[in-house]
């Protein structure tokens, strides 16, 4: 996987905005960090019925 420094993370929220404007990007936010709440519960979900499991 790749990683992103500072910089490079400040052009793309820079041209995200230029393109889509801030309120836009604060729903595209929201959206994204309710997206991973749900992905990372899931993830805890299974992992715990995975423990079970294997206990």
């Amino acid at each position: 996987m790749f990683r992103m420094g500072s910089g490079e993370l400040l052009v793309v929220v820079f041209v995200a905005m230029l393109f889509l404007g801030p309120e836009q990007i604060k729903s595209l936010v929201k959206r994204w960090a309710e997206t991973m709440k749900a992905v990372k519960h899931t993830m805890q979900q299974i992992t715990d019925e995975t423990s079970q499991t294997n206990e």
